[in-house]
């Protein structure tokens, strides 16, 4: 992966950070706690999900650089918000702490050489996995997330 490509893959690492902050400053708790329905995630437990999973591939990233084809756990998202319990959590605090975590991340990554980019992790269900493929799949995850939040925001 050469400089460019990782510019561009940690450019779209922090995009929407300030725009998230934003949506969770201006929704009241009423529309950030709503659940559409008792097996859907309200607002604030998809932030807290995004939280949850930036620590988990900020693990399995440093994983990666830290061990050769190092192998790590998978965890039940699902269980992860039941057990945070994220719609008690004041959402400033929340969006602070996944930007917070994501600025982390995207410092670090930059800091890392081309050669690092190709270095693999065995992930239990995926397999094999470059570094650059596990910030590509968080970078798309985040992504998706945000637009299902900038969605329900907006309705």
């Amino acid at each position: 992966m050469d400089q460019h490509a990782i510019q561009g893959l940690l450019q779209r690492l922090g995009n929407y950070l300030d725009e998230l902050k934003i949506l969770f400053q201006n929704a009241s708790d009423q529309v950030l706690c709503h659940k559409e329905s008792p097996k859907k995630w309200s607002l604030k437990e998809i932030l807290g999900h995004l939280f949850d999973v930036e620590l988990a591939f900020s693990y399995r990233l440093k994983k990666v650089m830290e061990e050769n084809e190092p192998s790590y756990p998978t965890f039940d998202q699902d269980k992860w918000v039941e057990i945070h319990e994220y719609n008690h959590w004041d959402s400033l605090l929340l969006v602070n702490s996944l930007i917070s975590l994501r600025r982390h991340l995207i410092f670090w990554l930059g800091r890392l050489k081309e050669h690092h980019w190709a270095r693999v992790g065995i992930h239990p269900t995926i397999g094999r996995q470059s570094l650059q493929s596990i910030v590509e799949s968080l970078s798309s995850h985040y992504e998706h997330h945000v637009q299902q939040i900038k969605e329900r925001v907006n309705q």
